[in-house]
């Protein structure tokens, strides 16, 4: 039942799926232990899906990755003994024939890490009470339905839920989050959907509880023709958001902000078209694009902004409106696609 088994559920057009699954984590281990977790945003590079929806607006994130923080506060008496330790990163995702549910992920993942620390002038050594963690497993739920028509596979639906929680205390600091992915998939795969939200919360011994949601619906039809003499084309409706309330770890303790809002939604759609290679469009390619973000905060520095927000859309390639405002704006929420005639079914 693992994703990647069905990779080759449409076997009249191989290669189209890569199989794993739409979850994954970052795992931090010390001396083996999970020390805790983060959800990645997912990422979509200015070539994702349909080169059209990002010129000259780029995806969220795909010129400055975001960075994941996970707090170690809790194990610093543990970290502080006088004997060496081990970190290890680690990305896993759904596989229900793995142990705990957790299995491998493709080989595009990179990850590297970096710890920051605070020195106490007036101690030589952090001490503190003993780490209690309660870290269970994964709790997932997967439900895949394949719709078979004259002995041929037509469509397949899947759902992936996935739940976790986390405490670890010394320091006081909790985690949770929450994951659905629902996708629907007709025409062999070439016509897919999508509908998936990240949420999670943390909270640590100051009690302000820090909260973000990766909402993104996606629909994508793709004509592929047999030779370079015709024109292939996908045609893409996206919505998706990045919204984060709180803080961020690193921010707080070098007191360069305290509480935070970030929202940014993109809305787009687009019918490209190519010959040879999809990264080379032509003329008649046809797209409209709309970013829009506010920021709020309080800087730790005199002259750092409060409030920033920012609107912008591209038509066709080209910009037709991008106002800046040191005020935040109301950002309209991520909603469910426009119904499209052949469109799957979410």
């Amino acid at each position: 039942m693992r994703l990647s088994e069905y990779v080759n559920i449409f076997p009249e057009n191989p290669g189209w799926l890569y199989g794993y699954s739409p979850f994954r984590e970052i795992q931090l281990l010390i001396d083996g232990s999970l020390a805790g977790v983060s959800w990645p945003f997912p990422l979509l590079f200015t070539g994702g899906v349909d080169p059209g929806l990002w010129r000259p607006i780029v995806g969220i994130g795909a010129y400055d990755l975001p960075a994941l923080e996970i707090d170690i506060g809790p194990w610093l008496p543990f970290l502080c003994d006088g004997n060496s330790h081990t970190f290890e990163l680690k990305v896993v995702g759904f596989d229900s024939g793995a142990a705990g549910k957790i299995g491998t992920v493709g080989q595009n993942w990179y990850v590297t890490g970096a710890v920051f620390i605070w020195l106490d002038e007036n101690s030589n050594q952090t001490t503190g009470t003993e780490l209690k963690s309660t870290t269970p497993l994964l709790s997932f739920d997967f439900q895949p339905q394949v719709t078979s028509s004259n002995g041929t596979n037509s469509t397949f639906y899947f759902q992936l839920l996935a739940q976790r929680t986390l405490s670890l205390s010394s320091t006081i600091y909790t985690s949770s989050g929450a994951k659905n992915n629902i996708q629907n998939m007709t025409v062999s795969a070439y016509n897919q959907s999508l509908s998936m939200n990240s949420q999670g919360s943390f909270s640590d011994s100051s009690s302000l509880l820090t909260s973000y949601s990766y909402p993104i619906n996606l629909y994508s039809a793709y004509v592929i023709a047999p030779s370079s003499s015709t024109l292939s084309s996908v045609f893409t409706l996206i919505d998706r958001s990045f919204v984060m309330k709180g803080r961020d770890i690193l921010s707080y303790l070098t007191g360069t902000s305290t509480e935070e809002a970030l929202q940014t939604r993109q809305l787009g759609s687009s019918m490209y078209y190519w010959n040879e290679t999809i990264v080379e469009g032509t003329v008649a390619d046809t797209g409209v694009t709309e970013q829009w973000l506010s920021y709020s905060g309080n800087p730790g520095f005199e002259d750092g902004p409060k409030n920033f927000s920012r609107h912008s859309r591209e038509v066709n390639n080209s910009l037709v409106l991008d106002k800046e405002d040191w005020r935040v704006m109301a950002v309209p929420n991520t909603i469910p696609l426009p119904f499209v005639d052949g469109e799957p079914v979410v």
